[in-house]
């Protein structure tokens, strides 16, 4: 069995063949689910949807309200991408996870539910078991990041 070499004349193009995404895909705006209250980055095999106005019933400034990548295009870093996109134009953001795939994104990136500030991917994911989904924000209630300066 053959084996491919990637080499850096090649990356670009392998990447895009074999693993069928680019180096450095676009990320575009477009409607929100929440219409104007939001705004929707899409990429080639994802999306995440950003309400950034208040709700009474977000504990957060900004929610995501929907975020998706395509089966075939899971476990690339699109859903990284994505969300350390939405991040820089939204950083006091929360949302509910209700996978393995998006607890394990959030948790990477510094999210953390409430009662668990210092919580392992293990705890969050025990907790989203628990109760279907758990809820993972960027920010505590006073706004310092849960994980970083």
């Amino acid at each position: 069995m053959a084996r491919d070499i990637v080499t850096s004349e090649n990356r670009d193009a392998y990447m895009k063949q074999k693993l069928g995404i680019e180096d450095k895909p676009e990320i575009k705006e477009s409607e929100s689910l929440v219409k104007d209250k939001g705004t929707k980055y899409d990429m080639p095999g994802g999306s995440i949807d950003i309400q950034h106005e208040d709700t009474k019933y977000a504990p957060r400034k900004q929610s995501i309200v929907d975020f998706v990548v395509d089966e075939s295009k899971r476990g690339k870093g699109i859903g990284a991408k994505l969300l350390e996109h939405a991040l820089t134009k939204h950083d006091d953001l929360g949302g509910q996870a209700s996978s393995t795939a998006s607890v394990k994104v959030l948790h990477n990136h510094g999210f953390r539910h409430p009662e668990l500030p210092k919580g392992t991917f293990e705890q969050h994911e025990d907790k989203r078991k628990e109760d279907s989904s758990v809820y993972m924000a960027y920010r505590d209630a006073k706004g310092k990041k849960y994980v970083g300066k």
